[in-house]
């Protein structure tokens, strides 16, 4: 709710009736990346073309809005073991996974502790790179969707495979191509629509080719190598850059790090500046992933801890409590 450049609250619906709660200091928003820039634009704050496009009166024009959208992408390769006791299969079907129940339940340890990528490799495509533009993260299970272990997908039903295996999945870290993300109606129900807009440099392919090429030189290293069976995902066939390059554009997957969509700077498409106050409407700041001028090269949950822990003490010093 905007009162002559000023937020004074939010307006929302509950049990099918619309309500208004004013603000008496400041409203922060903390959406995501994806949503935050959708409320803006639902309140009249973005680009006046998009915003006139769905009939929301423009209250104030930030072309930044929804711009800006990065997040790490890559594919899945997927290999079988020849060893039993490497793999976690074993363990993750029938009795033995009614034990690991039983195991997280009295000691929160075991299978069901783990997440996915429970190994984590950092590394430099080139090395004329300063730091690490690659992260290879590693799963010692294979899982099959919808029966099937050769996709590399989420979509689906998932479960443990019965293929002794495991998976690595090489990202882009620091990726030069950025999207859009904007709401196509003024409908708070509906979805934005989402351009990723990945690989669009080359720059980004060629580190995308790397860190898949990494990812087989590890596998074929000893000891792992001594254990491995086939690559199963995307297999021996695909070889050359080209063939490499057109399955990540194919199969290649977002791990949800969307960030950069109300971008803090103090330029034309900044949307933020430097204390999380959005550019030109008072009491209003944003707190969250899409503050981020460039996406981190590591995973963006404890950055974004961060970045509450230093709004909250920035609002305390700005209404000196």
């Amino acid at each position: 709710v905007l009162e002559k450049g000023r937020c004074v609250g939010i307006r929302f619906k509950h049990k099918s009736k619309m309500q208004e709660i004013r603000a008496k200091k400041e409203v922060i928003v903390s959406c995501g990346a994806i949503n935050s820039p959708k409320l803006l634009e639902l309140s009249g704050i973005g680009n006046p073309e998009i915003l006139k496009k769905c009939r929301i009166p423009v209250q104030h024009e930030l072309p930044g809005v929804g711009e800006n959208l990065q997040d790490h992408f890559g594919p899945t390769l997927k290999w079988t073991l020849t060893k039993r006791g490497v793999s976690l299969n074993e363990i993750g079907r029938g009795w033995k996974l009614a034990r690991e129940l039983m195991r997280y339940l009295i000691s929160g340890t075991g299978l069901i502790s783990q997440s996915v990528g429970t190994m984590r490799v950092f590394a430099r495509s080139h090395p004329s790179v300063e730091e690490a533009d690659i992260q290879i993260f590693g799963t010692p299970y294979l899982l099959d969707v919808d029966g099937n272990h050769g996709l590399s997908g989420s979509k689906g039903r998932q479960s443990m495979s019965r293929v002794n295996g495991f998976f690595l999945m090489p990202q882009v870290q620091r990726p030069e191509s950025t999207g859009n993300v904007h709401i196509n109606a003024a409908n708070p129900y509906g979805t934005p629509e989402i351009r990723f807009n990945f690989l669009a440099t080359e720059n980004d392919c060629r580190i995308a080719i790397a860190g898949f090429r990494l990812a087989r030189e590890i596998v074929a290293a000893p000891p792992l190598g001594n254990v491995v069976g086939e690559e199963i995902l995307p297999g021996p066939k695909v070889e050359t850059d080209e063939q490499i390059l057109d399955y990540i554009r194919q199969s290649g997957t977002t791990t949800y790090h969307s960030a950069g969509t109300c971008r803090m700077g103090h330029d034309d498409m900044a949307v933020v500046d430097d204390r999380l106050r959005v550019h030109g409407i008072a009491s209003l700041r944003i707190a969250d992933a899409s503050i981020m001028p460039k996406i981190i090269s590591g995973n963006t949950s404890i950055p974004c801890m961060m970045i509450g822990e230093k709004c909250a003490d920035m609002v305390l010093a700005d209404n000196e409590y």
